[in-house]
């Protein structure tokens, strides 16, 4: 899905997700046209392995990847499909790691 921008509040609906710093609704656009937009940046918060946050706390299990992570600006920097493939291979390889993890959890109980 992704954000949803009202006139003065910009929110994550599905779940309600922490996003990054949103300025006052003023500070949203840059009166330069061609200049960078401060809204681009606007997304999800996430932690250092781009897991979802939700009131301050960490989803163990839900990554954000793509355009509805926060944080960079992927018209001014060149790097939309970038970030969103990489994002998305990040996340992925952070899912198989997990049950990489599990499996030999289980294993080590199982012996």
């Amino acid at each position: 899905m992704g954000l949803v921008a009202e006139f003065d509040r910009i929110y994550e609906p599905l779940m309600n997700l922490d996003l990054c710093h949103i300025p006052q609704r003023a500070q949203w656009t840059n009166k330069a046209f061609f200049a960078s937009q401060p809204y681009m940046t606007f997304g999800v918060q996430t932690d250092e392995y781009l897991r979802a946050q939700k009131e301050g706390q960490t989803f163990e299990n839900l990554y954000v990847a793509g355009a509805v992570l926060g944080g960079f600006d992927p018209l001014t920097e060149g790097c939309g499909a970038g970030v969103s493939l990489i994002s998305g291979l990040h996340a992925a390889n952070e899912i198989v790691g997990y049950f990489e993890r599990q499996r030999a959890m289980q294993a080590e109980v199982a012996q």
